[in-house]
C-alpha cells in the first residue's frame, strides 16, 4: 500500500482518480484545489503523485513542480495532451498516461512504483515488473 496524492482539476475526475487508487488499495489524499495541493505537497511526504495535465490553467505543472521541488518522488501525469504535456518542460514526470486510462493499467502501474526499488530509475522498474508479469502470465498459460 502506498500513500498516493491525486490531482485533478475537475471535482469528478479526481473522485475517479481516487476510487480507482483506493480499490487498489493505496491510501489516497486527493485534490482538485490548486491552492490546496500546493499547500499538502509542502508539507506532506507522498510515495507517489498522480496529476492530470490539461494545458489551459497549466495546474498539473504546477502540481509537478511542486511533488518534485526537493523530492524524488514519482509523478504520473495523465493528459489527453500528451505531447503538450511532456513539452512542458523540466521537471519532467516519471510516467506519462494517455487519456481515458483504463483502471487496470492505472492501478498496475501505481502498484509497480509504490514497490519499485529506489535504487533504479524508474524505467528499470517499469521494465522489471513489466518481464515479472510477462512471466507469470507465461507461466499461468
Amino acid at each position: 500500500m502506498a500513500t498516493v496524492f491525486c490531482f485533478a482539476e475537475k471535482r469528478h475526475r479526481v473522485s475517479q482518480l481516487s476510487g480507482i487508487l483506493r480499490t487498489a488499495h493505496h491510501q489516497v489524499t486527493s485534490c482538485y484545489s490548486i491552492r490546496e495541493a500546493i499547500k499538502q505537497l509542502g508539507h506532506t511526504q507522498f510515495d507517489i503523485v498522480v496529476t492530470d495535465y490539461h494545458n489551459k490553467r497549466k495546474y498539473g505543472l504546477r502540481v509537478l513542480r511542486a511533488a518534485k521541488e526537493g523530492r524524488n518522488v514519482p509523478v504520473v501525469v495523465i493528459s489527453r495532451k500528451l505531447a503538450e504535456a511532456f513539452q512542458a518542460g523540466d521537471p519532467y514526470a516519471d510516467l506519462y498516461l494517455d487519456e481515458p486510462v483504463s483502471p487496470e493499467e492505472l492501478a498496475t502501474l501505481v502498484e509497480a512504483l509504490a514497490t519499485a526499488d529506489k535504487s533504479l530509475p524508474i524505467s528499470a522498474n517499469l521494465e522489471i515488473t513489466s518481464l515479472h508479469s510477462a512471466v507469470a502470465a507465461a507461466s499461468a498459460g
